[in-house]
């Protein structure tokens, strides 16, 4: 099979690129797999994409999903060959070759999630998250962020050592019966996890569900929900690091740039994913910044 994405820019250019690779990036930058200059919307690293025979997984950057036709937010899902999906006014179509021109008129469009998905894709074991596929896409972000300038701009600002968005401890089951717990908490993670995109202190709390949710399975003998469920941990987690890390290099370039209005907004974001950390030195000294900034961006 020969699996496609048909871009469609603002401007009317339309461009078609294989999916040839076990995921694509989609971005601004030169470093996505598939690079889009001059769409305003369109993040450095926004889009991944992981082609497989009856749909394609496609999942977004932190807080900018992408949207399908019927106007609906898209973060992470299974879609149907055949889907379109916009970022401002670019179009994305997802094309298999087999079906382009004899695509049943029957066939399910129904987009699916990672949890629907889990009934009829077999054992867990056997399936590899799609969440860990973006690992690689932040391994590289993060490693080409450390290369850039500006880093020294927090602490002329009073901007202590930022705190690890996450405390590594010992994570046990709390019910007396852990089965049953287990799937309460998953069904819990996986709303928050969905809602993060709007509040991103709901991505936290979905981290401490997941994780919790892989104890007790494992205290249950199910090793194939513990598995899955600790890779959608993984994953959540591993993306809200990769907006943490982006957030504090972006308020560093603005901080050396005098950019003030733009370095509040990000103080602002940065204060709401570390909310659960408020009172730690870069916590308050971030609040002091926005201060600061709020008073010299009225004088301006």
């Amino acid at each position: 099979m020969t699996y496609k994405i048909r871009i469609t820019k603002s401007n009317g250019e339309q461009t078609t690129h294989p999916l040839d690779q076990l995921q694509t990036t989609v971005g601004a930058d030169a470093r996505a797999n598939i690079c889009i200059v001059g769409e305003a919307l369109l993040l450095p690293q926004h889009i991944l994409l992981a082609p497989r025979a009856a749909d394609c997984w496609v999942s977004s950057a932190p807080g900018s999903p992408v949207w399908d036709k019927d106007g609906s937010a898209i973060a992470g899902a299974y879609l149907p060959w055949g889907s379109r999906l916009t970022v401002g006014r670019c179009t994305f179509e997802l094309l298999n070759e087999e079906e382009v021109g004899n695509r049943p008129a029957s066939r399910n469009r129904e987009t699916r999630t990672p949890d629907t998905a889990r009934e009829s894709d077999g054992p867990a074991t056997e399936r590899i998250h799609p969440g860990l596929l973006m690992l690689l896409v932040i391994t590289l972000v993060y490693a080409a962020l450390q290369g850039l300038t500006g880093a020294d701009a927090p602490a002329a600002h009073g901007l202590t050592a930022a705190p690890p968005l996450f405390d590594d401890v010992l994570v046990v089951c709390r019910g007396e019966n852990p089965g049953h717990r287990a799937v309460t908490l998953e069904e819990q993670a996986a709303a928050k996890s969905e809602r993060s995109v709007f509040d991103l202190q709901d991505g936290i709390e979905a981290v401490a569900l997941y994780s919790e949710a892989h104890a007790c399975y494992r205290q249950s003998g199910l090793d194939s929900e513990s598995e899955y469920v600790l890779a959608s941990a993984s994953a959540l987690r591993s993306g809200l690091e990769e907006q943490y890390n982006l957030l504090r290099l972006r308020l560093s370039r603005d901080l050396a740039a005098a950019e003030h209005k733009s370095a509040l907004s990000h103080v602002h974001r940065l204060s709401e994913l570390l909310s659960h950390k408020a009172n730690s030195n870069y916590g308050l000294a971030l609040r002091r910044l926005s201060a600061r900034l709020s008073k010299e961006g009225s004088t301006l």
